[in-house]
């Protein structure tokens, strides 16, 4: 069950003034969105300005719809007619709360709603591998804790984890937030909700140069999850990030304190480590993992790449620290069945094509590993590439662009096609190495007729930044080969 509020104290939460209500002491209401298409019959709307729409203007969809409470910000109330809203509270029996900032407003209703149900808490946080890490570390609490709440896809901002701790339930064993941010004091800010038992940062790379002047700055903005750590609570890292070690350093100097560290990674000293990797194509990774009792034990994920076992690793530190009582050889049992987060190197199977599809994130760190992957994965048969921008670079971006090309046409793929702004330099980056066979695309359709035309070659890779919308140029294909009729040749 989702948080459940009776309206006084919810009141009392936000130091919230009632606009209007006909008998407060009868309204509680349970759930809560912003999107007034999800709205509940007796639910809690929260009106708030976002980027690109404004949820005041939906406030009577939302109590049409049967909300019970609408919050919304004092100035907005003020400067607009609030009459058709206080006849339709009056009619319903409803009530409109005025806040100073829905967006805070929220992280108050979160906070009060994860102190009042106190679930083993884990945040995790890092520039590259967060979601997979989550859903990774979510499906081994599943199978080998019980019920509990993790976030939705990668709703990691001020508004998405929030609303993932205001989702958990009474019965809940555990939290699991992934913590996602793009300027300094976001991270402090969601830690102050999070409050987590375990907060597990995974690295720190180049990635948001567009909002921080160093690696320095993106190490300190991310160790800001650590403020929020509870008492005795415990911090998992890995080992061999030298920024982060550095950002973990400066911030106990601030907080005049040591914090309890477990390492995990791929160096012999850390005390979670993988080694003995065997590809197994498509099919994902076998690798033999190590704990803190040294005992070792084989086990595999669906998941491609060597980043993706170290997110594993990840998740099993976290989980055993955690819970120190659950046994590393159940884990490693649990680990082949960890799911998927979408869009981050899913394998997708066309007729005789297969695609490795990568198209919610992009940074010069996961290109090269992308590149690996389908380099290892084809062996001898044919590969492209699919590239599109890599976003929140700075002003470094050209450069790394230029270096991306340089990385692509290393791996030698029989083609490789370029989309965005930056296509420009990917291709110019290829072009210095002497490759030839890349084509700056103008448009998705472009991308899927070359892959539709190029029949000899069987494996593609998609990988860009999500503002891209590589994907679509997949949908294209698909749409395409659906309307081809296929025939089964017979003897």
């Amino acid at each position: 069950m989702p948080v459940k509020i009776a309206l006084n104290e919810l009141i009392n939460v936000l130091a919230g003034d009632v606009v209007y209500c006909s008998s407060p002491e009868d309204i509680c209401a349970e759930g809560i969105t912003p999107d007034s298409r999800e709205v509940k019959d007796g639910g809690i709307f929260l009106a708030r300005r976002g980027e690109t729409d404004d949820g005041h203007k939906y406030i009577v969809k939302a109590l049409t719809a049967g909300a019970s409470i609408i919050i919304a910000e004092r100035a907005w109330l003020e400067a607009n007619n609030t009459d058709e809203f206080k006849t339709l509270a009056r009619q319903n029996g409803y009530a409109i709360v005025g806040v100073n900032d829905s967006t805070l407003a929220l992280g108050d209703l979160a906070r009060y709603w994860r102190n009042k149900l106190n679930p083993k808490t884990i945040a995790i946080t890092g520039s590259v591998g967060k979601s997979t890490t989550k859903e990774i570390l979510a499906s081994l609490l599943e199978q080998l804790v019980g019920q509990g709440t993790a976030n939705k896809k990668s709703y990691n901002n001020m508004v998405g984890l929030p609303m993932t701790v205001l989702e958990a339930s009474v019965g809940d064993k555990w939290l699991l937030l992934e913590a996602g941010m793009n300027h300094a004091g976001e991270l402090e800010y969601l830690t102050s909700i999070a409050q987590p038992d375990c907060a597990t940062i995974l690295n720190v790379e180049a990635v948001h140069l567009e909002f921080f002047r160093s690696l320095a700055a993106i190490a300190d903005a991310k160790c800001e999850l650590l403020r929020g750590l509870r008492a005795n609570g415990q911090v998992i890292l890995r080992q061999d990030n030298v920024e982060l070690f550095a950002g973990v350093a400066r911030e106990e100097a601030r907080q005049g304190k040591e914090f309890k560290k477990v390492f995990f990674g791929l160096s012999e000293q850390a005390q979670y480590r993988v080694k003995s990797i065997e590809s197994r194509g498509l099919d994902g990774e076998r690798f033999s993992l190590s704990g803190l009792r040294d005992e070792s034990y084989e086990t595999s994920i669906p998941h491609l790449g060597l980043h993706n076992i170290v997110n594993a690793c990840a998740a099993v530190a976290t989980l055993q620290t955690a819970y120190p009582e659950i046994e590393l050889g159940d884990i490693a049992q649990a680990l082949p069945q960890s799911r998927k987060a979408g869009m981050r190197l899913e394998i997708k199977k066309l007729r005789d094509k297969q695609f490795i599809i990568d198209c919610y994130n992009a940074n010069p760190l996961s290109m090269l590993s992308a590149f690996e992957i389908v380099k290892n994965i084809a062996q001898k048969q044919k590969f492209a590439l699919i590239l599109g921008d890599m976003r929140e670079l700075g002003e470094a971006s050209k450069e790394y662009h230029v270096e991306l090309g340089k990385n692509a046409a290393a791996v030698d793929p029989d083609y490789i096609m370029v989309i965005g702004e930056q296509a420009e330099y990917v291709a110019a980056g290829a072009c210095s190495m002497g490759y030839e066979r890349i084509t700056v695309a103008q448009s998705m359709a472009q991308i899927a007729e070359q892959v539709l035309a190029s029949a000899d070659v069987p494996l593609v890779l998609f990988k860009a930044s999500r503002g891209i919308k590589l994907e679509t140029a997949v949908k294209l294909i698909e749409e395409k080969l659906d309307a081809i009729p296929f025939s089964v040749p017979t003897s």
